[in-house]
């Protein structure tokens, strides 16, 4: 994938020409214990990528196609109408699979991965700030309309919802 000096086009070739990219993230203490925590991209406008869904492999490593098309309308009614999500070059989304994570860490379980989860947002948005790229999380969603987006299993978790890149 060849990148050029343009970071709103090109949000992942940018933050992947870093070690601390998605891989850092992604390796926060508990989430490499546990193994849970999972990363969909949402990808629009990003050099090298076909516009779609992807799901992160592992630690960084691939990201595996899970379905394709322009999502920003449906990403925007899924953060309760938030502009960001329209403007975005792309969208990340974490989520956890609720049973796993319920046998592994009984009743602190969902308290436990949305700190996970925060902290990988955190660390994805120092990296893309880091490279002049713009990040924000977003607070507010719909938590059965992003996991219908991202197409994840009934029941699991939706913990985070960020955007990187755009006008």
């Amino acid at each position: 994938m060849a990148c050029r000096n343009a970071p709103t086009n090109s949000v992942f070739c940018a933050i992947s020409a870093r070690q601390s990219s998605i891989r850092a993230a992604l390796v926060t203490p508990a989430t490499r214990r546990a193994g849970l925590l999972r990363a969909h991209v949402l990808a629009s406008e990003v050099e090298g990528l076909d516009a779609g869904l992807y799901l992160v492999e592992g630690a960084g490593e691939a990201l595996l196609p899970e379905g394709v098309g322009e999502y920003r309308d449906r990403l925007a009614h899924c953060s309760l109408g938030q502009e960001i999500a329209l403007r975005c070059a792309a969208a990340l989304v974490f989520t956890a699979p609720a049973n796993v994570a319920v046998d592994r860490f009984g009743d602190r379980a969902y308290r436990y991965l949305h700190l996970d989860a925060g902290a990988a947002g955190q660390r994805f948005q120092l990296a893309a700030t880091a490279l002049g790229v713009q990040a924000c999380g977003i607070g507010g969603f719909f938590d059965d309309a992003t996991a219908d987006l991202v197409g994840i299993p009934a029941g699991d978790w939706v913990l985070y919802l960020g955007t990187m890149g755009g006008e």
